[in-house]
């Protein structure tokens, strides 16, 4: 449309590169090192190399974890003897804020290379935004383990959000009898976007202009994916939607399969009748319903207490890059 130029990622759009260049990552990596994918090729040619290695039976578990899933990338660095020295995957996760944008997630990022940490990171983390960026995302996160904060802090992810964490043990004892006499859970639907889905995650942050066709291709989008569902609460009495969260199943190397939670808001006009922990009672049981031993979610501060009292404790170091539109 005239008024709104198009962008990687956008409905209807096929995805292609963006040729524009990345953002320093903070200085350049060792000459010796390369980024390559980790493709069935490339593994297989490592295979003849670093056969019955850990770095190697490591990617190779990640990569047979990934291959069906669509938009996920992961990427290895290599030394110049062709040694593994580190791995991560990014797996693009479609929104429908700021115009049906997306945000990438990184995971199973290990750096084997304790000598030059630094510049694997760099090299790694910046060949994962940019596959981030070439997808569609806006903003792309890194969770990460204390002892190598400092590490991913020279790269061009910054810190932002307090990770949460809950390992699952649920009791569904504790949805209350009003709720389920009051609201119905269930996931999203096209017969959302007439029953105030987008208005509602304006509450949360922008949306943008996004039509019902951009709503369609984008929710025909997220159904194809394997292990993305948008939950909704909606009012019996006025059949809108007044709360909501996304889960989207990961699986970490060192986790096995983690839920992270994205999107989670209630409608201001139905606070303080106890929807915030219903939608995450729910969230964690669909979670626990996909094998998932752990969920996770970024939040800042103000909202710490509240995901406590949902049995969450403080975990990683959230980190953040956002790409310059």
């Amino acid at each position: 449309r005239p008024d709104r130029p198009d962008r990687p990622g956008r409905p209807g759009r096929p995805l292609e590169r963006v040729k524009e260049p990345m953002a320093s990552t903070g200085g350049e990596c060792q000459p010796e090192l390369r980024c390559v994918e980790a493709t069935k090729k490339m593994i297989l040619e490592l295979s003849s190399s670093c056969e019955g290695s850990d770095e190697l039976k490591s990617v190779k578990t990640i990569c047979e974890k990934y291959k069906d899933i669509k938009l996920a990338t992961t990427f290895i660095v290599l030394d110049g003897n062709g040694a593994l020295q580190g791995v991560g995957t990014t797996a693009a996760e479609p929104k429908f804020i700021h115009e049906c944008a997306a945000v990438g997630h990184i995971v199973n990022l290990n750096i084997w290379d304790t000598k030059n940490s630094t510049s694997v990171a760099k090299l790694l983390v910046g060949k994962l935004l940019e596959r981030s960026r070439n997808l569609g995302c806006y903003k792309c996160i890194y969770d990460s383990p204390p002892e190598i904060a400092r590490t991913i802090e020279n790269t061009a992810l910054r810190r932002k959000d307090v990770q949460m964490k809950h390992y699952l043990k649920l009791d569904s004892s504790m949805r209350s009898k009003a709720q389920r006499e009051k609201f119905i859970v269930r996931t999203l639907d096209m017969n959302d976007f007439e029953q105030g889905f987008l208005k509602l995650l304006e509450q949360l942050t922008v949306v943008g202009n996004v039509s019902f066709n951009d709503y369609k291709s984008r929710l025909e989008t997220r159904r194809s994916l394997e292990g993305m569902t948008t939950l909704v609460v909606q009012s019996v009495e006025t059949k809108r939607v007044v709360a909501t969260s996304t889960l989207l199943t990961l699986w970490h190397s060192s986790l096995g399969y983690v839920g992270h939670i994205e999107d989670v808001v209630v409608d201001h006009q139905t606070r303080g009748q106890g929807l915030g922990r219903y939608i995450m009672e729910c969230t964690l049981e669909a979670a626990a319903k996909r094998k998932c031993n752990l969920c996770i979610l970024n939040c800042n501060e103000k909202n710490i207490s509240f995901y406590q009292k949902c049995g969450f404790e403080k975990g990683y170091i959230g980190f953040t890059h956002y790409f310059k539109q």
